[in-house]
């Protein structure tokens, strides 16, 4: 199989609106698959792209069953939200199908209970968003990320010019009483110096309980699982900047982060304020989201922190990554160096909508399975 004809993906219904597993890592996958032919398939009808379409992304055919197609996908959401075990054998003898897993888990009692654990090393490849060269990970493991999907694109596929933005830092974090520990440290040394320097801060955060009022907007709240606003675009699109810090500090002894300890350095560091330069759960939606629509996007240097990516961005060229031990000198770079503000928006742009679109995204996925491939290839021919 040098590349899928058919991919099978385990999906679940719309229910509640919190109650929503969004399979947004697959769905950036599925986008850019489908124009270059390869069918996708599912256990159910799932993603339209409007309301009054009768038409779905990924369909439920009864005839076409994972043994029919040639990679069967899943992710966290089947078993947080939906049934809560994998399926019924997925892994049996002499299959024919590659297996993926992505896996976007957000909690180290979720990693350790799935990606790390020995159910877990059965899947063929496992795409990891928040990867970091800080900790270790199983060999079937590969990093990944959020992306781009086309509806997010649909919502800032036009721009103002930077002059013509609000000078101000967005910040849009939903505050709760387990406040990331990276966000809790910019809350205190960042957005403060920036706001007496630099920019105001402007604070505007969307009610999960308080849905887009349109037909389509609406639609697409419930589809996301209360994830769509479009007044949330309208206000990346018209600012500055972008605060997309995420994360959670942990000493940098740990080096797998799905243990116990993991979870108790994790609550310490964050209940405490300490910080280092070890960070879990770094990725965020709205650094993606905030390169689309051209704003600066702010969080901490990927290069120091040990962030992993498919591709990386450069720091000052793409984003502005902080050091959070001189954070004072990189607001005053952006002081003294004000021309550099316009071409880090317009060519943070280009690369997310180079790199990390549906399209960028699928055929990255299409390199990931063939160099896994090849691998098997060689291992078999391989005298032990």
């Amino acid at each position: 199989m040098l590349s899928p004809k058919r991919v099978f993906f385990y999906c679940l219904p719309i229910a509640a609106p919190d109650q929503v597993g969004y399979h947004h890592l697959m769905l950036a996958i599925a986008e850019g698959l489908k124009p270059l032919g390869v069918q996708l398939y599912s256990n159910i009808n799932y993603w339209k792209a409007s309301p009054d379409s009768d038409e779905y992304l990924i369909i439920h055919d009864p005839d076409v069953t994972p043994d029919d197609c040639d990679v069967v996908m899943i992710d966290e959401h089947w078993l947080i939200t939906g049934p809560g075990e994998l399926p019924p054998q997925l892994f049996k003898p002499h299959r024919n199908y590659i297996t993926v897993y992505l896996d976007n888990s957000e909690s180290t009692k979720c990693i350790r209970k799935q990606s790390w654990s020995q159910e877990f090393s059965q899947f063929d490849l496992i795409l990891r968003t928040h990867c970091s060269t800080q900790f270790e990970y199983p060999q079937n493991f590969r990093p990944w990320t959020f992306s781009l999907p086309q509806r997010v694109l649909d919502e800032v596929s036009d721009i103002p010019s930077y002059d013509e933005r609000n000078h101000h830092l967005l910040v849009n974090f939903r505050d709760t009483q387990w406040m990331h520990s990276v966000r809790k440290s910019v809350y205190h040394s960042l957005h403060p110096y920036i706001e007496s320097k630099l920019a105001p801060v402007y604070k505007a955060v969307n009610d999960f309980n308080a849905p887009p009022t349109s037909e389509y907007h609406y639609f697409q709240w419930l589809q996301t699982g209360r994830r769509h606003y479009p007044d949330y675009y309208n206000n990346l699109k018209t600012s500055a900047f972008c605060s997309c810090f995420g994360g959670f500090f942990v000493p940098s002894h740990i080096k797998h982060p799905g243990t116990r300890w993991a979870e108790i350095q994790k609550r310490l560091f964050t209940e405490l304020g300490w910080s280092s330069k070890s960070i879990l759960q770094w990725d965020s939606w709205r650094f993606w989201e905030s390169l689309a629509a051209g704003a600066v996007s702010l969080h901490v240097d990927f290069e120091k922190y040990g962030f992993s990516l498919p591709v990386m961005p450069k720091n000052w060229v793409h984003y502005i990554g902080l050091d959070l031990d001189h954070i004072q000198d990189d607001i005053d770079r952006m002081i003294d160096e004000p021309g550099i503000l316009a071409d880090i928006s317009r060519q943070g742009r280009e690369w997310a909508l180079t790199h990390y679109t549906s399209k960028a995204v699928a055929l990255r996925f299409l390199d990931v399975l063939e160099n896994y491939q090849s691998q098997s290839v060689v291992q078999e021919v391989v005298p032990v």
